[in-house]
């Protein structure tokens, strides 16, 4: 049982840190893809661009992925405006 909570713990980190780099960022979402705004940069992200969409309901985090398999974004349930990111990349991505 002690294993199983070791798992547990190191899996719900693996999950939740990304969000620690993305703290200080906003995402602009358009009709041609997203635009993620850090404090000293600025991507564009087409759709064309853009992989897979990770929704750990779990941990209430969202990831997005390039078609590299890349890590380009991640974002908490909580966050403002989360749930209408959700429903946008559903749309566009067909998350």
């Amino acid at each position: 049982m002690l294993a199983l909570s070791g798992v547990f713990c190191l899996y719900m980190v693996y999950s939740v840190f990304p969000l620690a780099r993305y703290l200080s960022h906003r995402v602009v979402v358009s009709n041609n893809g997203l635009s993620i705004e850090g404090p000293r940069s600025r991507k564009f992200y087409g759709w064309e661009n853009l992989g897979k969409v990770k929704d750990h309901s779990i941990f209430e985090v969202v990831k997005i992925y390039d078609t590299s398999g890349r890590l380009v974004y991640a974002v908490d349930y909580r966050a403002p405006n989360a749930g209408l990111l959700r429903v946008m990349l559903g749309e566009f991505l067909g998350a």
